[in-house]
């Protein structure tokens, strides 16, 4: 296990250093929010779910996106509904530009949580159909990696690759 992911670990524990980086959202430096926001999603701060989904509005482009990150980290019915805000963001301002909303591709890069979706096939296929519905045209997953925050059954991963694919192309 890497020295970072030992160190991001003990400090997720800490109930104080959440409330910090809740508290460092506020910040008036954008390049602070971008971290805390980060950092939250990475711990997946159940807790920071609102005061980032505020966020989502930030004047600056990174933080928007680093906040859109951590949403997907926490994984939960809120995180989902904040990510939802945030394509419809999009899509009104596509139209706003006059244009196509399926001219884009949405591709969804990142996941973490409690309940992964690569915990088992049911759960990829579930994960995978409600980003969808939201308009991705594609999930990206990480290849596993052992000792790491990928370290999945490669048996299931290749299962996803294959069978998950397909199914996912019917619905």
């Amino acid at each position: 296990m890497s020295e970072r992911r030992i160190f991001r670990d003990v400090l997720s524990r800490l109930t104080l250093t959440r409330e910090a980086l809740v508290q460092m959202l506020a910040d008036p430096r954008w390049f602070i929010v971008r971290r805390a926001a980060e950092l939250l999603g990475e711990m997946g701060a159940e807790e920071a779910e609102r005061p980032l989904a505020e966020l989502l509005r930030h004047d600056d482009e990174r933080v928007r996106r680093a906040v859109t990150r951590a949403l997907s980290r926490i994984e939960s019915a809120f995180t989902f509904d904040a990510v939802a805000r945030q394509v419809n963001s999009l899509d009104a301002q596509l139209a706003a530009g006059q244009r196509d909303i399926s001219s884009m591709e949405r591709i969804f890069l990142d996941f973490a949580g409690d309940e992964s979706p690569l915990s088992s096939f049911e759960a990829f296929v579930d994960w995978a159909g409600r980003y969808r519905s939201l308009g991705f045209t594609e999930v990206v997953v990480h290849w596993p990696i052992p000792d790491s925050p990928y370290d999945y059954d490669v048996a299931l991963f290749e299962r996803i690759a294959t069978e998950g694919r397909q199914l996912l192309a019917t619905l």
